[in-house]
């Protein structure tokens, strides 16, 4: 964990000293990731919104909504989930903007792990497998079915779990 940290770190950096605000975008990204999985959330937040913030300077959409979906995970960890829908929610639109294959089937993950309408949450967790069996880009498949696992989970829904975890496995053989 605190490798990858610093290797997003040193990205980062080194993106920032010749002003390539799209490279720095993706190591915030990556950054973000990462302190999401060792729940620095303060971070995660902070290279969140940079990341966003970047998108939107740079007028890429489609980073834009990846952004929001990042800082709606992000969000969602904090137990701010009234927030995150929104962010998802925005996200999601988007992403459908677009081109949903880039990060939709992401954001669709997120919003289903943040909202409270089951209705909502099962139409998301649909339209986000309707889109892999499609083509997506391959960080969706990883993404939303990690989010779709650990919603079974938190669910006791095991034959979910045991679904998405061999949906997963097939993929990634």
């Amino acid at each position: 964990g605190a490798k990858a940290a610093a290797e997003a770190a040193l990205a980062i950096e080194m993106a920032q000293s010749v002003a390539h605000h799209r490279a720095e975008m993706i190591g915030r990204h990556a950054a973000c990731f990462i302190s999401l999985a060792l729940m620095n959330l303060d971070a995660a937040f902070e290279h969140a919104e940079a990341a966003l913030a970047l998108a939107r300077g740079l007028r890429a959409r489609r980073f834009e909504a990846e952004g929001l979906a990042l800082r709606a995970d992000v969000r969602r960890a904090r137990g701010d989930l009234p927030e995150a829908a929104r962010d998802a929610e925005a996200a999601v639109a988007l992403s459908f903007e677009t081109g949903p294959a880039f990060v939709g089937p992401f954001a669709l993950g997120v919003l289903a792990r943040t909202v409270t309408d089951q209705r909502r949450r099962q139409e998301a967790m649909a339209e986000a497998d309707r889109l892999l069996s499609e083509g997506a880009v391959s960080h969706n498949h990883l993404l939303f079915r990690r989010d779709a696992i650990e919603m079974a989970i938190d669910a006791d829904d095991w034959d979910s779990a045991e679904k998405y975890a061999a949906a997963l496995e097939a993929y990634t053989r």
